[in-house]
């Protein structure tokens, strides 16, 4: 079955498999793993190696903080926003020098 949303919280209990498209274009294809938490939150921290005003912008949209100099973003993405989150970072991953993500509470990594 194939279901179209932009809202993964809604059917992240039906799917097992996420695929995203910007511009007709696969941008994210993830199996979605029975232990992976879609309901928590993910503590994040990314570095890039210059200011980017896209890239500011986009972390600005996802109410990240910028750390000094547009160099250094941290924030929380929601579990159930994971994926797209992750899909949308890695139109920059030529500029990303250093990426965080830990799901909050428990320690583990991504």
């Amino acid at each position: 079955m194939l279901i179209s949303s932009h809202r993964l919280n809604e059917v992240s209990a039906l799917v097992n498999r996420v695929i995203e498209m910007d511009m007709g274009k696969v941008v994210l294809d993830d199996r979605v793993a029975d232990d992976v938490s879609l309901s928590g939150q993910f503590a994040c921290r990314i570095a890039i190696k210059r200011s980017e005003p896209a890239f500011a912008k986009a972390m600005q949209a996802w109410n990240f903080r910028d750390l000094g100099d547009g160099l250094a973003w941290e924030g929380e993405v929601p579990g159930p926003d994971r994926l797209r989150f992750m899909g949308m970072t890695s139109r920059y991953v030529a500029l990303i020098s250093n990426y965080s993500l830990e799901e909050s509470g428990n320690g583990h990594s991504q």
